[in-house]
């Protein structure tokens, strides 16, 4: 980080000026993520919050109010971006460390889609199936059956 920065930063108080001063060197898209995550921040503190506001607890509620709003990558992303942004506020002497546990300690753990396995009986049915290029369809068929162990195999393989 230069020097002209870090004396930016440091005289800075609130976490959305330190957002503004963060994504200045960034594309318009990850601009448009810090300012959807500036939206939710303020929604949930029901103003702009300044870095002494920002704790671990506060990250730990933040989480869970995005997980009720939100997609859980979308909650993902967002605390990502916010633990880079406490990250630089580290690295400019404005707080101490960053008070924000492991993103993976915040965000529940997705469980697994179930697998359907076929059968040899499913993948001959499979074969004969009607397809609109037909010796495509049969011979990507035939090199999936011969070329992969049958158990696999999803219908969507």
């Amino acid at each position: 980080m230069n020097t002209r920065l870090v004396k930016t930063v440091s005289a800075q108080k609130s976490f959305s000026e330190l957002v503004t001063l963060h994504e200045a060197q960034h594309r318009a898209n990850t601009q448009g993520v810090n300012h959807a995550m500036l939206h939710h921040i303020n929604a949930f503190h029901g103003e702009v919050p300044s870095m002494a506001d920002i704790t671990e607890e506060f990250c730990i509620s933040f989480s869970g109010f995005l997980m009720e709003r939100v997609a859980p990558s979308s909650v993902r992303t967002y605390l990502q971006k916010m633990h880079a942004i406490l990250e630089r506020a580290v690295a400019a002497h404005l707080i101490p460390a960053n008070p924000m546990p492991p993103i993976k300690s915040l965000i529940p753990s997705a469980k697994g889609a179930s697998r359907v396995h076929l059968t040899h009986d499913d993948l001959a049915r499979l074969s004969k199936t009607y397809c609109w290029n037909g010796d495509t369809c049969r011979e990507s068929a035939r090199w999936t059956y011969n070329h992969k162990d049958h158990r696999d195999l999803r219908p969507h393989d």
